[in-house]
């Protein structure tokens, strides 16, 4: 190391002041090249490795760093101090953050392309190295301008996504590039973040625009800026052929070059792997990978993803969503005249006159989208589901900057040394962290980068690269972690059956209330049942999602061991069951059926009079009857919701028509079930579920098809076990010397 790099004097520079004189730093620092890794919102945590290493006087001139470790490198490369940073930090994840309804809008009207706007980052980023050089608030600071003022070397990495190769914005190769876009585009997060754009020039090729993203998805730990050979002649070659170089230029490079390199990953890297491969499934042999994969798509803890994974996957879910998708596609159109008019009924009652043609028009056009929309959906789930599932989730993820993770053998060499800064309690895209989340997680970074920095392996090491005379690297061994034993794949939580039992229940008696009320009071049961129906349905599958999903992720950590080989009697037991209790709702629902049969027949309605209360209004009557001759007439139902209606209908195998009074607004023509009173010529509705035993049978039968679902999935798991454990003995025999 050179003593220009070794201060004894600290220059009078204050922060912001402009001029060309480099940034303040403490008499007796040593420098360092910093790399620095990303990690979104965790990237907090930097602030506290940064005081631990202000404390043992050792400080950068020259940074490089990916996505949330770009945003740090250029702040300390703009001079900042860690308890500035410290500061800056929490502003800037404000800055991220735009409100809930601004982000639907642009969504709604198509102007959305990720969850997160970048601009604020922007904007608030290039607010503060302006401020830093002395420069107005609007001036775009540059690679070239901050290096002028700072002396510290600026690296930022992205991804350029027209060719897949990573970019290094720098002020030998990029001056009048601007910082604060640079950076914005290598923290731009694929979906999280828009892509950034930046403009390219050639004399002979003319002007194109390139789309950036997260650098992470390329390098997230762009230590190759400082130690990989190809890249530095690369980037002197590339530099000294601008036109720019000067002597200082010479002497900055070799003075970068001596500079030991220190990173800073966000986490603990996983140890190498104590399993070593023995052979390759064989393609046409016993299926035995799937629910065995070390992939995001079987094994993520992360309870939406593992659901996404796991349902497409699986050929019998995506063939009975497929059919479910059908059916109620189906059901959309055959019950579509009958749900339109009394939709419109229940509609009217609320709504305004002015309002009431939007409101109608619009819900239905949802209902008709939304079926197109369905068929769509249901023919590309059961056609390319699998390999969504398969392929392109982990492909996806893999491409995800913020959770690329670093090799476990980084830092074990003797050219650098690697710090492990803690992200206690703080979540990658989680930009709304608490003040004292964050107090926490800086001090705890700041406790253990302290202590590392004080070891004697590290300490050591640091001390001879600032030497030259760098140890040989120590033998690695593999990490001594202990494992946790792989979750029962068979378990089942009694209070995860009782809750879907009780969910199927509430759900199924409000369904079963509304339907068979189905006046303008039924529709809104119905879609009370429907909403309560989702969200119940929802948490239930994240529950069962998140205990699948961690059992998934244990077992692929752990492997699959000896106990799994047990027999398939409880299988078999759990089919057994659900057969009875299918073949039960099966009775059940017949019991009911031929029950209802022996005195109902079915009718056509053939008229409809309103019959009014005495205060009713004149009008109510004109209008309910003119709905008897017009069949188009939507708005007829304007009448109070407790009055009844007087229907006559023609019943089958009866020759007389009869008179039906009910609260139910139908249609001329529609066919409904009835009960014949012949000798008082009158007729009663009946409801399509107006029987309690046809919500027992419903129940019978979504419980035998899940005890039967259950009991083949834990057949397929032992015979998964068996081949696995079978390939596995053959290879070993193969292995076994002879």
């Amino acid at each position: 190391m050179t003593t220009a790099d070794t201060p004894t004097t600290a220059p009078a520079t204050a922060p912001g002041a402009s001029g060309t004189q480099p940034v303040s730093r403490p008499a007796g620092t040593r420098l360092v090249n910093g790399v620095f890794k990303g990690g979104g919102a965790k990237g907090i945590a930097y602030a506290g490795a940064l005081k631990a290493m202000r404390e043992r006087g050792i400080w950068f001139s020259s940074v490089a760093g990916a996505s949330a470790g770009a945003i740090t490198a250029s702040l300390i490369a703009a001079g900042m101090d860690p308890d500035e940073l410290a500061g800056a930090v929490p502003q800037g994840l404000a800055a991220t953050r735009s409100p809930i309804p601004l982000r639907l809008g642009k969504a709604i009207i198509g102007h959305a392309s990720s969850l997160f706007e970048s601009r604020g980052l922007r904007d608030w980023l290039n607010t503060t190295l302006a401020e830093r050089i002395g420069k107005p608030a609007s001036h775009a600071v540059t690679f070239g301008e901050l290096f002028a003022i700072t002396r510290i070397e600026l690296y930022v990495v992205a991804m350029d996504l027209s060719n897949g190769l990573p970019v290094v914005f720098c002020r030998r190769t990029t001056p009048t590039v601007e910082i604060a876009g640079a950076v914005a585009s290598s923290s731009a997060i694929p979906g999280a973040f828009p892509p950034g754009r930046g403009v390219f020039h050639g004399a002979d090729d003319g002007t194109v625009v390139h789309q950036f993203v997260d650098g992470g998805t390329w390098a997230n730990y762009p230590a190759f800026v400082f130690q990989d050979r190809s890249f530095r002649a690369w980037l002197l070659g590339t530099s000294r052929s601008g036109g720019s170089w000067i002597d200082a230029d010479e002497d900055a490079w070799l003075r970068e070059a001596e500079r030991p390199v220190v990173g800073f990953i966000l986490g603990d890297p996983e140890p190498l792997e104590h399993r070593q491969p023995m052979g390759m499934v064989p393609v046409d042999g016993p299926e035995v990978s799937r629910r065995f994969d070390q992939g995001p798509t079987y094994t993520s803890p992360k309870r939406g993803i593992y659901l996404v994974g796991s349902v497409l996957s699986s050929d019998w879910a995506r063939l009975m969503i497929g059919i479910a998708m059908a059916v109620w596609v189906a059901l959309n159109f055959v019950t579509l005249p009958i749900g339109v008019r009394r939709f419109s009924t229940w509609l009217a009652e609320w709504s305004p006159d002015w309002l009431y043609p939007i409101l109608l028009v619009g819900s239905l056009s949802v209902v008709v989208l939304a079926s197109v929309a369905t068929i769509g959906v249901m023919v590309l789930l059961v056609a390319v589901g699998r390999l969504v599932a398969d392929t392109l989730v982990p492909s996806f993820q893999a491409l995800m900057g913020v959770p690329t993770e670093v090799p476990p053998w980084i830092g074990l060499g003797d050219d650098s040394v690697v710090i492990r800064v803690p992200d206690v309690g703080l979540k990658s895209i989680d930009f709304q962290v608490d003040p004292a989340e964050q107090v926490r997680a800086i001090e705890a970074a700041q406790r253990s980068v302290g202590t590392q920095l004080d070891d004697a392996v590290i300490g050591g090491r640091l001390a001879a690269l600032f030497d030259g005379t760098a140890p040989p690297p120590e033998p690695f061994r593999t990490g001594d972690r202990p494992l946790s034993e792989p979750g029962n794949p068979d378990r089942v939580a009694v209070g995860g059956v009782v809750a879907a039992v009780a969910t199927t229940g509430l759900i199924g008696g409000l369904g079963w209330w509304g339907s068979n009320s189905a006046g303008t009071d039924g529709i809104g049961t119905i879609i009370v049942s429907v909403i309560v129906g989702l969200l119940g349905g929802g948490a239930a599958l994240l529950y069962v999602g998140g205990r699948a999903g961690a059992r998934a992720a244990s077992r692929a950590r752990c492997g699959v061991m000896a106990p799994a080989r047990r027999t398939g009697a409880v299988a078999l037991v759990a089919i057994a069951v659900g057969v009875g209790a299918v073949i039960g709702g099966a009775v059940v629902s017949g019991w009911t059926m031929s029950d209802r049969s022996a005195d109902t027949v079915q009718a056509t309605v053939t008229g409809a009079v309103a019959s009014t209360r005495p205060d009713a209004d004149a009008d109510d009557n004109d209008n309910a009857s003119a709905s008897a001759n017009d069949n188009d007439n939507d708005n007829d139902n304007d009448n109070d919701n407790d009055n009844d209606n007087t229907y006559t209908v023609q019943a089958d195998g009866v020759a007389t028509p009869l008179t039906m009074i009910s609260d139910r607004h139908l249609r001329l023509s529609e066919r409904v079930f009835v009960r014949v009173d012949e000798a008082a010529g009158t007729a009663e509705l009946v409801g399509a579920l107006d029987d309690g035993r046809f919500g027992l049978a419903v129940v019978l039968w979504m419980l035998g098809l899940g005890a039967i679902a259950s009991g083949v999935r834990r057949l397929n798991w032992h015979r998964r076990c068996r081949r696995l454990a079978d390939l596995m003995q053959q290879w070993q025999q193969a292995a076994t010397p002879r």
